[in-house]
């Protein structure tokens, strides 16, 4: 599983960004490190000081 993170203003049906990611990284890296799902966020979580909410991150993935 992968999560990616869009750019603020843009937008791209999930399953069209997915099938992209997953050719670019079969014609690049090769097919041995292909992944079946990915996880689009608007935006990380994060705390007040920006760091990274790992554990909120872990839920997302794990669906809860």
């Amino acid at each position: 599983m992968r999560l990616v993170v869009l750019k603020s203003g843009m937008t791209i049906a999930e399953a069209e960004l997915q099938q992209q990611l997953i050719t670019r990284i079969r014609d690049t890296i090769g097919a041995i490190t292909c992944y079946k799902d990915t996880v689009i966020l608007a935006r990380l979580p994060k705390t007040r000081s920006g760091k990274t909410l790992s554990k909120t991150l872990a839920h997302i993935v794990n669906g809860k």
